[in-house]
């Protein structure tokens, strides 16, 4: 049994010097895989790391769309995540059309049903989206369009926040520890 660890820790240690590109590539089944073990400790740090460190190349990863939801979320919510809240929101965006494949990109041609099937898909997701570090660009335009997706108060805060930065939001934002017991359930 020593011995077999030994060889998983050369292993580990191997793919992560001459495999890195394939896994960031395939970046859900290395994840999954590696989780999946507890004798896996450097593939899980390797993932954990790259979460950190360099996000795009998780969200530009051939199986993006493929992420549970459970390892995107544990993705969006880092506060050390290397990326503007935009390009977060985005690829959310992305990842929950890429599960409801019926629904056409554009938000304008949506139906009520369509947002809520799309509320429904990320409703782990938005609360983990820190809206209010958009710009009032990103707001306008990126955000806007979706309006619908969030809970009115939410919206309505967003929309103070943006046009005057010095007002007090009502919407209670729930701390991490609170969401991932949420998540969870």
């Amino acid at each position: 049994m020593l011995l077999l660890q030994e060889i998983v820790g050369h292993l580990q240690k191997y793919f992560i010097e001459n495999n890195s590109e394939w896994m960031e590539q395939h970046f859900e089944f290395t994840y999954q895989t590696c989780f999946q073990s507890k004798n896996l400790l450097e593939l899980q740090k390797f993932c954990t790391d790259l979460m950190a460190k360099s996000p795009e190349k998780i969200f530009k990863s051939l199986d993006f769309t493929s992420l549970s939801e459970k390892a995107l979320t544990s993705i969006i919510k880092r506060d050390d995540l290397q990326m503007k809240e935009s390009e977060v929101w985005k690829h959310v965006l992305k990842w929950g059309l890429a599960q409801n494949p019926t629904l056409i990109p554009d938000p304008a041609t949506w139906t009520d049903d369509d947002f809520k099937t799309m509320e429904n898909t990320l409703q782990h997701c938005l609360p983990l989206i820190r809206f209010f570090n958009l710009s009032s660009k990103d707001f306008l335009r990126k955000v806007r369009p979706y309006k619908k997706l969030l809970k009115h108060q939410l919206y309505e805060d967003l929309l103070v926040h943006h046009l005057d930065p010095e007002s007090e939001i009502t919407y209670k934002i729930l701390p991490l520890e609170l969401l991932d017991m949420k998540i969870e359930l």
